[in-house]
């Protein structure tokens, strides 16, 4: 089923260049800073079959006007909605620009941050379509600083996973992934109903590539390639190393809502999940550990409410109360 967004703009400014794209690269954006960088880093594709749409989130810097300097050299659309739904709803900014796209049939939701090889698009397109079409393909990942300046790589995939084996992986650590690296196929959009809703997106990428992948015969794939990577860059602008109290709290409650998810799907497909223990995956329990992580961030209260809320929404209450109970002692302890 199409997701549903909203298209009330007060400026819409479009340059087409090819009449046939076949990937949407959609960037929802807000923030200047390195947009430039992004935009130069797709203008840079040695195969031009895609289409660019920026989706401007009411953002109060001049996106247009960068936007406007690539004219002539990039297949771009902008469009600059009237409200600013990212600050409350990120999941619903990024289904609203991907309404942008119309009925392009490979969608890659990028970021205003971050860069792409040159020769992504180009390796995405020479594989057969059946495997574009059965797969959730991904691109190798390096992360650089705010400079642009390589600081690692991130775990290398194996050729193809499971959606079993990408739920273990990730969450044990072996394996890491960000929303940006990721290309699907629209049917496979549609017909899961899009992203996962959780609040700030927290989780949202991680639990709709499960689910893209498990309606996929192939799961996910790993484009590789000299050339053929995508740069995260971390910054300071990330929301991801905001450790602020209320923002801890916010990534906590949504943690437990991503094992909510979690143990519904699993239980839902437990052949695709048995060999990690289906609904009983241990990482179910992920959120408990976040709060222990977090103890000097969060109050007492905070620990015993969300411990409370876990084991109402979750289930284990002989693990989530003791653990609600021992980190409040260790906070008085100051450990």
């Amino acid at each position: 089923m199409p997701i549903p967004c909203s298209t009330q703009s007060d400026t819409s400014l479009k340059h087409v260049m090819n009449t046939d794209p076949l990937v949407a690269i959609v960037i929802p954006a807000y923030k200047p800073d390195f947009l430039r960088s992004t935009l130069e880093s797709i203008a840079a594709q040695t195969d031009r079959r895609f289409h660019v749409f920026i989706g401007d989130d009411a953002s109060p810097h001049d996106i247009a006007s960068i936007a406007a300097e690539f004219e002539g050299r990039l297949p771009l659309t902008y469009h600059r909605f009237a409200d600013n739904l990212g600050s409350t709803d990120l999941v619903g900014q990024w289904h609203r620009c991907i309404g942008l796209t119309g009925d392009i049939p490979y969608i890659w939701l990028f970021s205003d941050d971050d860069v792409m090889g040159s020769e992504c698009i180009r390796d995405f397109l020479s594989l057969p379509k059946r495997v574009r079409d059965e797969s959730v393909l991904r691109f190798s990942l390096r992360i650089i600083d705010a400079e642009g300046r390589h600081i690692e790589d991130a775990p290398s995939y194996p050729l193809r996973v499971t959606p079993a084996e990408y739920l273990k992986g990730k969450l044990e650590g072996g394996l890491t992934s960000y929303v940006v690296e990721f290309i699907f196929p629209r049917r496979v959009y549609d017909a899961v109903g899009g992203f996962e809703n959780f609040d700030l997106a927290w989780g949202s990428d991680f639990m709709t590539w499960i689910k893209m992948a498990n309606a996929t015969a192939n799961g996910i794939i790993t484009i590789g390639g000299p050339e053929t990577f995508v740069a995260w860059r971390r910054s300071d602008l990330n929301i991801s190393p905001d450790v602020s109290h209320p923002v801890v709290v916010r990534k906590c409650r949504a943690l437990i809502e991503n094992a909510v998810f979690l143990q519904r799907f699993m239980k839902n497909h437990p052949e695709e999940f048995r060999s990690i223990g289906g609904a009983r995956f241990r990482w179910v329990r992920f959120p408990l550990g976040e709060l222990v992580r977090r103890r000097r961030i969060l109050g007492y209260k905070d620990i015993l409410r969300l411990s409370k809320e876990y084991s109402q929404k979750v289930g284990y209450p002989f693990i989530s109360f003791p653990i609600g109970f021992s980190v409040t002692i260790l906070k008085r302890l100051g450990k």
